[in-house]
């Protein structure tokens, strides 16, 4: 988004940012959350899913979100997924969101645009 945003503006960036969320929103079901997480990383809970359930919707989404562009910039967009697993002894959320978090810098590491799974290597 930095990029984005020293080039095309603030603005483009912004519309960016609500073109993916809009994009996440709708690929998700009424039950799953979607949230800012950071500057610009969003998070997803997806309760009552599969770990492969979790990873074929991430990599769904990460189709959509490629073939959004800003309103008159031809600007790739690309999004990255770490995917993790509410496991057994888990003291809270924050160990969750410690092993996606962890998963989607994998992800950022070997090239963008892709999903990873915080139980794979």
């Amino acid at each position: 988004f930095k990029q984005v945003n020293d080039t095309y503006g603030h603005r483009a960036g912004d519309e960016i940012l609500l073109r993916v969320a809009d994009a996440l929103r709708l690929g998700i079901r009424d039950c799953d959350y979607a949230s800012r997480y950071g500057g610009e990383e969003l998070a997803l809970l997806l309760p009552e899913t599969s770990e492969e359930q979790a990873m074929a919707l991430a990599d769904r989404l990460r189709r959509q979100v490629s073939n959004l562009v800003a309103r008159s910039q031809e600007v790739r967009v690309t999004a990255s997924f770490g995917v993790a697993q509410l496991e057994e002894g888990d003291s809270c959320g924050d160990d969750l969101l410690e092993r996606a978090d962890q998963a989607l810098y994998r992800a950022k590491g070997l090239g963008r645009d892709r999903v990873c799974n915080a139980g794979k290597s």
